[in-house]
């Protein structure tokens, strides 16, 4: 339920986010992951194939031909890759690997990444109970 209420806050007013009305759960390919109910999608702009699915429990995206599914309670932390020229997110998971969220629309001077940074932040906090 919180990263629906973040989602609808922070991500919505993203022109390269779109909302997904659904009570589905979704699962991940034959792997089974249950990632919940989906979101939304965040789409990169010149990338093909790279946009970011975000699900009540997670989030999957797709870089080459490597999927990723990545639960909140994975993450241990977040950096920007670049700090805020940044066009990724990089994701320390508490099994000690980085992964790289494609994260590359911008408005002006205004990079969407900074926004999906603070999403994330706040899921975090929120399924943590801080």
């Amino acid at each position: 339920m919180y990263a629906q209420i973040r989602a609808h806050r922070i991500l919505s007013k993203l022109p390269n986010f779109e909302r997904i009305q659904s009570d589905e759960n979704c699962f991940i390919s034959d792997r089974d992951i249950d990632l919940g109910v989906i979101i939304g999608v965040y789409h990169n702009t010149d990338l093909d194939g790279e946009d970011v699915h975000v699900f009540s429990d997670g989030i999957r995206w797709k870089t080459g031909n490597k999927l990723y599914n990545v639960k909140y309670r994975e993450i241990l932390s977040i950096d920007l890759e670049n700090k805020k020229d940044s066009k990724a997110l990089v994701l320390h998971l508490i099994n000690g690997n980085n992964v790289y969220v494609p994260i590359n629309g911008r408005r002006g001077n205004f990079f969407d990444v900074m926004e999906v940074l603070r999403f994330f932040e706040r899921v975090l906090n929120d399924t943590r109970g801080a």
